[in-house]
């Protein structure tokens, strides 16, 4: 019976070291960076961003705000155009948090030109980190610009 115990007891050590991540090279060791010269730590959460609001008509003011980037990062906002980006909207610094707010009044499409109706797909993006951010336009105001006899 104190076999049975203690192999039970072994094992769920074992689970827990693997279940923490626990490695060799997890040991007091420096690296030989003081933490003012080492690079900020990815955030453990990938990042994200929203659009408020997430639709409206050409030339709505829009607000972006992201959050899980790297500390002192530029995010750059554009519209995706077929598998890559198109001209800038706008872009931002990522805070100490890895947070970030950009505005931009939306009035073009990403490559420039009418924005017409339907679904644009923004994308904020920092180096190989995107991440889509839907929005949907509306058509314009009856009477307002680009509609007939506006």
């Amino acid at each position: 019976m104190v076999k049975i115990i203690a192999l039970a007891v072994i094992a769920t050590a074992v689970l827990l070291l693997v279940a923490c991540g626990a490695d060799s090279d997890s040991s007091n060791s420096d690296s030989g960076q003081s933490a003012a010269t080492r690079p900020p730590a990815r955030p453990a959460s990938g990042p994200s961003a929203t659009a408020d609001p997430a639709r409206g008509r050409p030339g709505t003011e829009v607000v972006i705000s992201g959050a899980g980037w790297m500390p002192g990062s530029t995010i750059t906002i554009a519209g995706a155009t077929g598998g890559s980006s198109g001209q800038p909207y706008a872009s931002a610094t990522a805070t100490n948090e890895g947070s970030f707010t950009a505005r931009f009044r939306l009035d073009r499409g990403p490559v420039g030109g009418d924005l017409p109706p339907g679904r644009v797909n923004l994308v904020a993006a920092s180096g190989s980190l995107l991440v889509m951010v839907p929005f949907d336009v509306l058509p314009p105001a009856p009477g307002g610009p680009g509609s007939p006899g506006g």
